[in-house]
């Protein structure tokens, strides 16, 4: 088990899925597995299983509803986040520090 797993396995248990395959999870239904998936359910959770990845130096992709997404047979490296049913909106600040 590498870092990034062991680290989100602490803090998620079960919820966690390894080599999850994704076609299941998209509306064309074709992808191979992911490495690591885990499905979040709010703000929080997905903060900090984004900032887990990026200690980790681990790839990391938010899928949404998985519609009109292909994913390679392969596969997707590192770290698949899944959003749950309480997201209906999200935005992000992408400006960073505007301090003068």
């Amino acid at each position: 088990m590498n870092r990034l797993e062991q680290e989100l396995r602490a803090r998620f248990g079960a919820r966690l899925r390894t080599g999850a395959p994704l076609a299941e999870l998209t509306s064309f239904r074709i992808g191979g597995p992911a490495d690591v998936l885990l499905e979040v359910e709010s703000e929080d959770e997905l903060r900090g299983a984004m900032a887990t990845a990026w200690c980790e130096q681990a790839p990391a992709f938010c899928l949404g509803a998985g519609t009109n997404l292909l994913v390679s047979d392969r596969g997707v490296r590192g770290l698949v986040v899944r959003l749950g049913e309480g997201f209906t909106h999200l935005a992000f600040d992408t400006r960073g520090d505007q301090r003068a």
